[in-house]
């Protein structure tokens, strides 16, 4: 379950979230780490690690657009250091900041389409395919914190696939599922917690402060 410092730094994203851009700065958010809990130094840098990518998850969620100059700065500083995951992960919470602008409904519309989107035609190229799959994570995790039924059908189809039924990709789509609460997501929930490959991964995978466990959604 989410830590008590996890929890705050998600509210705090909610209520004030220039506030909670300390948290990008990775030897910040060990100070503060540091200074709440007694832990090794990998420990902190694992927690601090984690707590700036429920920060970045959130601000994509309910962040406003006058966060985007910091997330653009640490989009161009992981990039220039070859932290290609991060640059990846940043600039699409980006995106999602931009494409709230349009209203509800266009991004619910916009997050499909990511659910959506095509595999590489290159399969040699690794990061290419890294970046394919990011792209259908944050739009399935967007779809299930909006509890948008109308995603349910693309959120199956995608699970359906040899791609992200039978490893730790598909455990994001039931997750999704499992905030939406549709009925129809039931299948892919049943066989998510059947599949061990999803219950070891689970373990690596904590949940976000508002999240329900899969396995009594």
């Amino acid at each position: 379950r989410p830590t008590a410092l996890q929890k705050e730094a998600w509210s705090l994203v909610d209520e004030a979230p220039r506030d909670a851009l300390i948290y990008l700065d990775l030897d910040q958010a060990k100070g503060v780490v540091s200074r709440r809990f007694t832990m090794t130094e990998e420990q902190k840098t694992a927690e601090a690690m984690w707590l700036r990518r429920l920060v970045i998850e959130r601000l994509g969620d309910v962040g406003p657009e006058n966060v985007l100059p910091e997330l653009e700065a640490l989009s161009q500083k992981a990039t220039d250091a070859g932290e290609r995951d991060l640059a990846t992960f940043v600039r699409l919470t980006i995106e999602r900041i931009k494409a709230r602008r349009q209203g509800q409904a266009a991004y619910v519309a916009t997050m499909i389409q990511w659910v959506e989107t095509p595999k590489p035609a290159d399969e040699a190229d690794e990061q290419g395919t890294k970046d394919w799959q990011r792209r259908i994570i944050e739009g399935t995790r967007a779809l299930g914190v909006l509890r948008a039924r109308e995603g349910v059908p693309a959120l199956i189809e995608r699970y359906n696939t040899p791609e992200w039924d039978n490893n730790l990709f598909g455990l994001y789509i039931a997750r999704a599922l499992g905030r939406i609460g549709d009925p129809r997501g039931l299948p892919v929930l049943d066989h998510t917690l059947a599949n061990p490959v999803h219950r070891v991964g689970a373990g690596a995978m904590p949940l976000e402060p508002d999240e329900p466990d899969v396995a009594v959604a």
